[in-house]
């Protein structure tokens, strides 16, 4: 059950996505190769979103066919499949905080004020979890299928997941503030409804995510392994299913 769950949802992930790259390459071609406008960063970090995405899926299968060569698997390979997979999810999540948080600064005319608490709000969400995982390390247990069953309390995942929901509301609120604002001055923009839309789907979105997440730390199952190609998926599909509205900002 430990490698057919491992490889499986791999696998799955790997399918999926590269089904979807695929599928969405149309809506690349037209909004970043054909498009003279927009943002240049934006594109950028979607592309990035796109590829890299991709990237973890294929290094993630390879290292789960390592994992195959094992009857038991070691702890040390436990341990870096784990510092991979946090890793990656740093930076989706990262990419995807940015992306966010650029057209919100974007819609509150390029405030500087708002720029330095953006920038002060990705410092510490990455900064803590990234330093209390790196002290938790030492003290990880894991599963024979090498999800971790012990690590320190998992104080890290919990404020991990905790900062980026409370970064996800707080750009939502400011996404609706302004709505709001620009309805009851008379001068609504309807780009401001999709911003709201938006963001409401991908704080949905990625608060399953978290959820799910955080069940896993509170009982690790096998297939639990699902878990970290979903939240890449959910990520890299947040931003591929948005990227007209980043246009029409930025």
């Amino acid at each position: 059950m430990r490698s057919n769950a491992l490889a499986l949802c791999s696998y799955a992930g790997l399918t999926f996505a590269t089904c979807e790259t695929i599928l969405t390459f149309g809506t690349e071609l037209t909004f970043i190769w054909k498009n003279p406008q927009g943002s240049r960063l934006i594109k950028v970090l979607y592309l990035l979103s796109r590829y890299f995405a991709l990237a973890a899926h294929i290094t993630n299968s390879i290292l789960v066919s390592l994992v195959h060569k094992h009857a038991i698997i070691p702890t040390y390979l436990c341990r870096f499949a784990v510092l991979y997979q946090g890793g990656i999810l740093f930076m989706m999540f990262g990419i995807l905080d940015v992306i966010l948080m650029l057209r919100v600064y974007a819609s509150y005319n390029r405030s500087t004020y708002l720029a330095i608490i953006f920038i002060c709000l990705l410092t510490c969400r990455f900064c803590v979890p990234f330093v209390m995982s790196y002290k938790s390390m030492p003290s990880q247990v894991f599963t024979h299928s090498c999800l971790v069953i012990s690590a320190g309390g998992g104080g890290a995942i919990y404020v991990f997941a905790g900062g980026e929901l409370f970064v996800q509301l707080f750009v939502v609120g400011l996404t609706f503030a302004r709505h709001v604002w620009a309805t009851r001055s008379g001068w609504g923009n309807p780009l401001f409804s999709l911003l709201s839309r938006d963001g409401s789907m991908v704080f949905f979105a990625i608060t399953v995510g978290l959820i799910a997440t955080i069940a896993v730390c509170l009982d690790p199952v096998d297939l639990s392994h699902a878990v970290f190609p979903g939240l890449v998926i959910i990520m890299s599909s947040a931003v591929r299913a948005h990227i007209s509205t980043f246009f029409s900002f930025l």
